[in-house]
C-alpha cells in the first residue's frame, strides 16, 4: 500500500449495533453483510461491552508492560499473548478448555482481566462470523468452528485456534511501518485500540488506502482469508497493515481462526 493514495476516513463509515447483531436484528445483519461485502471490514458500536476493554487497552495492560521483569519469551499459541513489539517481550495467558494460566508470577487481576478481554472479543468475532455466515447459508459460527476446530478443545470451551494478541507499539520514530500489508489466515478479526492511529485498510468498494481510526465505544471487524475460501469469494479478505503513528499505540487484535491443517485440506 502507498501512503500516496487517496484516503477515506472512518468516520464516513456507517457504525452498525453490536447488541443488535446479538439480539438477532435482521436491519443489523444486512448493514454487516452489505459492509463486509463492499468493503471487507465493518465498524461496530459495541455498547457497554466497550467499558472494560478501554480500560484494559488504555490502563491496565500499558502499566503492566511497564514493569520490569514482567513478561516472559514464550512461544505463541492459542490464549492472550501481550506484546511488547519493540523490546520483543511477551507474556502468555493459555486458555485450557475452561481454565487460564500463565507463566509464574503473573498477577491474577491481570490474568483474570486477560480472560475478561478473551471472552468480549470472541463474543464479537462468533457473533459477526455467525451473522455473515449464516446470511449466505453457510451455517453457524459454531457449525463452522466445530467442523474445522481443534480437536483438543472440549465442545464447552473456545473453538478454533483462536488468539487475542495485545500490541504495544512504541512510535518512536525509528520506523516507517509497524507491520507490512498482509491477510490475516482465519475467518475474521476484531480490532480495538487505544485511540492512537495506524491502522489501515485497503477498501475494496474505492480501490484506496484507508484509515481505520477506531472511536470510543467501537471496534472493527475485517474478513480473513479463510472466510473469503468458505465463502467462495463472496466475503472478500482484507488487505491491512499497521502504519507508524505520533505516540505509543495499543491494540487488541482477536483473531478467530480453524485448524488449518484441517480447513484448507478440506475447503
Amino acid at each position: 500500500m502507498s501512503e500516496t493514495e487517496e484516503k477515506k476516513h472512518g468516520s464516513e463509515y456507517v457504525r452498525i449495533s453490536f447488541p443488535g447483531l446479538v439480539a438477532g436484528s435482521e436491519d443489523a445483519r444486512k448493514v454487516l453483510l452489505q459492509s463486509c461485502q463492499t468493503h471487507s471490514f465493518a465498524y461496530l458500536d459495541l455498547g457497554t461491552m466497550a467499558s472494560v476493554l478501554e480500560d484494559a487497552i488504555r490502563y491496565t495492560f500499558p502499566t503492566f508492560l511497564d514493569q520490569p521483569g514482567s513478561c516472559d519469551s514464550l512461544e505463541q499459541c492459542r490464549g492472550v499473548l501481550i506484546r511488547d513489539v519493540e523490546e520483543k517481550l511477551q507474556v502468555h495467558f493459555q486458555k485450557t478448555r475452561e481454565t487460564w494460566s500463565t507463566g509464574e508470577g503473573q498477577t491474577d487481576a491481570v490474568l483474570d482481566l486477560a480472560g475478561q478481554c478473551w471472552e468480549a472479543m470472541e463474543s464479537v468475532a462468533l457473533t459477526c462470523l455467525s451473522s455473515l455466515t449464516e446470511s449466505l447459508g453457510l451455517g453457524s459460527a459454531q457449525d463452522i468452528l466445530a467442523k474445522w476446530g481443534d480437536e483438543s478443545l472440549l465442545p464447552e470451551g473456545s473453538l478454533g485456534n483462536s488468539i487475542l494478541d495485545i500490541f504495544k507499539y512504541h512510535n518512536d520514530g525509528t520506523k516507517l511501518s509497524n507491520l507490512g500489508a498482509h491477510f490475516d489466515p482465519g475467518f475474521v478479526t476484531v480490532l480495538k485500540d487505544n485511540g492512537v492511529a495506524g491502522l489501515q485498510a485497503w477498501d475494496k468498494d474505492t480501490g484506496h488506502l484507508t484509515d481505520l481510526a477506531i472511536g470510543k465505544g467501537e471496534a472493527v471487524v475485517i474478513l480473513n482469508k479463510g472466510l473469503e475460501t468458505l465463502s467462495s469469494g463472496r466475503l472478500p479478505a482484507c488487505l491491512h497493515q499497521v502504519s507508524a503513528a505520533p505516540s505509543t499505540r495499543m491494540s487488541m487484535v482477536f483473531e478467530t481462526r480453524p485448524n488449518p491443517d484441517k480447513f484448507y485440506a478440506e475447503t
